[in-house]
C-alpha cells in the first residue's frame, strides 16, 4: 500500500531538497513558504494523476454503462454518438446503430422489471435482433473497471508460475529432463 505514495514522495522531496539548495528566495510568511513548496506541487501532482488516470478513453468507456436498460429507460437525453464513433470498426453494422438503439429503448420503456448490470443487461440482450447493441455491451463486459482487475491478474499469473515452477522439480528429478517454465 505504501508505494503507491512513493512518487508523491519523490516530488515533495525534490520541492523541498530544490528549495533549501538552490533557493534564496524569501518567503513572506510560514503558510506562503508550504504554499510554494508544499500545496502547490501536491496540487499540480494530483492533477496530472487525473488526468492520466480519466483521460478522453476511459471517458468514453464509460459510456458504455449508458446501455444498462435501468439507465437508458429513465434518460432520455443520453447521447451515445462519441461512443459510437470510436467503436465504429468494432460494430457489425454502424450504419444501424442510432435506429437499433432506438428499437432497444422502445422495447424496454414500459418493462417495470429493469437490469441494473451490464451482466443483466447482455443476457436479455438478442444478438440476431440487436447485434450493434450486443457488441457494445460485450465490449463494456470486457473492459476492466480498475487497473486493480490486471494487477490481480498478473498477481494470479505470478502465483501460477510460481507453482509450476516448485512442481517443475519435482517433475524434472522423475522425468530427467531440466523442468525449466517459460517466463
Amino acid at each position: 500500500m505504501g508505494h503507491k505514495f512513493l512518487p508523491l514522495l519523490g516530488t515533495l522531496l525534490a520541492v523541498l531538497l530544490e528549495h533549501f539548495i538552490f533557493n534564496s528566495v524569501q518567503y513572506s510568511s510560514a503558510e506562503d513558504y508550504f504554499r510554494r513548496t508544499i500545496a502547490l506541487p501536491l496540487l499540480d501532482h494530483l492533477i496530472v494523476e487525473m488526468q492520466e488516470r480519466f483521460g478522453q478513453q476511459q471517458i468514453l468507456a464509460s459510456k458504455l454503462l449508458y446501455l444498462v436498460l435501468s439507465f437508458l429507460c429513465k434518460d432520455s437525453t443520453l447521447n451515445l454518438n462519441e461512443v459510437i464513433k470510436f467503436y465504429h470498426d468494432d460494430l457489425p453494422n454502424p450504419s444501424v446503430v442510432d435506429t437499433e438503439l432506438s428499437r432497444w429503448k422502445i422495447k424496454w420503456l414500459h418493462q417495470t422489471c429493469l437490469p441494473y448490470s451490464l451482466r443483466e443487461t447482455i443476457q436479455q440482450c438478442d444478438a440476431e435482433f440487436f447485434p450493434n447493441i450486443f457488441t457494445l455491451l460485450r465490449i463494456a463486459c470486457t473492459l476492466p473497471v480498475t487497473s486493480c482487475e490486471n494487477e490481480r491478474a498478473n498477481s494470479t499469473l505470478e502465483r501460477v508460475k510460481t507453482s509450476l515452477r516448485s512442481t517443475m522439480g519435482i517433475v524434472a528429478k522423475c522425468t530427467g529432463t531440466s523442468g525449466a517454465v517459460p517466463e
